[in-house]
């Protein structure tokens, strides 16, 4: 199965919840007040990515990876 990645993408008030990240890669994304609560993360690897604002509230996480990564309120 191949594996989606994603570069220097702004994702701006995306509602995760509905449509969930792709299985993946994500290199020096930034994330603006989006909506993962409850979403299912687990294998997704996020590197140098940047989140603010956003809701990760019971997010899955099995297998996910934050390399560099900055979460901001």
């Amino acid at each position: 199965m191949e594996r989606t990645y994603v570069e220097g993408k702004t994702f701006d008030q995306a509602d995760f919840t509905i449509h969930p990240p792709e299985k993946g890669e994500y290199e020096n994304c930034t994330f603006i007040n989006c909506n993962f609560s409850e979403t299912d993360l687990s294998d997704i690897h996020f590197s140098e990515c940047a989140f603010t604002g956003c809701n990760l509230g019971m997010a899955k996480t099995k297998g996910t990876a934050f390399s560099d990564t900055r979460f901001k309120t």
